[in-house]
């Protein structure tokens, strides 16, 4: 899908989907064509479908859709990497944090494609690391730091309005939230806003491994398993 490829600063260039499997017409009603739910993001993103594949399995077997999606990495800067981030580095996350499986948000997130663009263009070098939140801000941290020798400690985490807690732990387990998380020098300022998505910084880039959230009491947690595990 599309938001794999903007944490790599790489925009889409092309995706071929593979259906299937379908179960034969004679057992189901006329399959909907697949490329009808693809080509608005397609055309969104200037990403064409070129080509597919499609397969037939017997009644009752689940249908499922896979779709490989393309990227070109930035000319310039190449692609960003989650194993680049230095201490001393500052963590920075677009949009905000939580209740995104709860509010409906994870079916009609936009992808930030632009948004990593606009960093990996404006930054260049400095764009140190990045990876997109999918598995929960706490899980997905640790991801950077296990990659880069380092340990991410977040003191602040932006919540959506709409969050049914307040508590920034659970925020940060609750995965599905499709934000960029990055890291650059110290001395880098961002303005608070691009491409009408909020950008804030929420912590540092230490020696050490894992991820640490600091709670607004000041209590440390350590947050290196806080999401969805795939294993």
């Amino acid at each position: 899908a599309p938001h794999r490829e903007a944490p790599a600063g790489a925009p889409p260039h092309a995706r071929p989907p593979a259906p299937g499997p379908l179960p034969p017409p004679a057992h189901t009603a006329q399959p909907r064509d697949p490329s009808t739910a693809l080509t608005p993001s397609a055309r969104l993103f200037d990403c064409p479908i070129v080509g597919g594949d499609l397969a037939s399995t017997p009644p009752g077997t689940p249908i499922h859709l896979s779709v490989t999606v393309a990227g070109t990495p930035h000319p310039t800067r190449g692609p960003v990497l989650r194993s680049t981030a230095q201490p001393g580095d500052a963590v920075w996350v677009t949009g905000a944090i939580g209740n995104s499986f709860a509010s409906g948000r994870h079916l009609t997130f936009q992808p930030r494609i632009r948004e990593a663009q606009w960093l990996a263009d404006t930054l260049g070098s400095d764009l140190h690391a990045m990876i997109d939140l999918s598995d929960g801000l706490g899980r997905d941290a640790a991801r950077i730091a296990l990659a880069s020798n380092t340990r991410l400690i977040i003191n602040h985490i932006p919540l959506n309005p709409d969050s049914n807690t307040r508590s920034p732990l659970q925020a940060a387990a609750d995965g599905e939230d499709y934000e960029l998380l990055f890291t650059t020098p110290p001395h880098i300022q961002l303005p608070p806003t691009v491409l009408n998505t909020p950008l804030t910084r929420i912590g540092t880039v230490v020696e050490g491994t894992g991820c640490i959230i600091i709670d607004p009491q000041g209590i440390e947690h350590d947050a290196t398993h806080l999401g969805w595990d795939h294993q």
